[in-house]
């Protein structure tokens, strides 16, 4: 079923970060799930992360993909400022 709701749970275990409407900023409650991430890479140096963001109905379709890549590029700046190497983000 592809409207089924992930359990909190799910979602960290995916790596899923939910954005405020119409917003790229990183919320607090995202913030630890991400250093948690960002620890495992250091100590996997092997290990990649791919990024992908997302909007939906936020306004045109320039508007969504602009806002889909700024949240993209937050969470690869995350990573940059908490010393996971570029190499190891797609």
């Amino acid at each position: 079923n592809l409207t089924k709701k992930w359990t909190k749970a799910q979602e960290e275990r995916k790596g899923v970060i939910f954005f405020t409407k119409g917003s790229f900023r990183i919320a607090d409650s995202h913030l630890g799930q991400l250093q948690s991430i960002a620890i495992y890479l250091l100590e996997h140096p092997k290990s990649l992360l791919y990024t992908r963001g997302h909007a939906w109905q936020e306004g045109t379709s320039q508007q969504m993909w602009n806002l889909s890549e700024s949240r993209t590029k937050e969470i690869e700046r995350f990573m940059e400022i908490h010393g996971v190497p570029e190499r190891q983000i797609r």
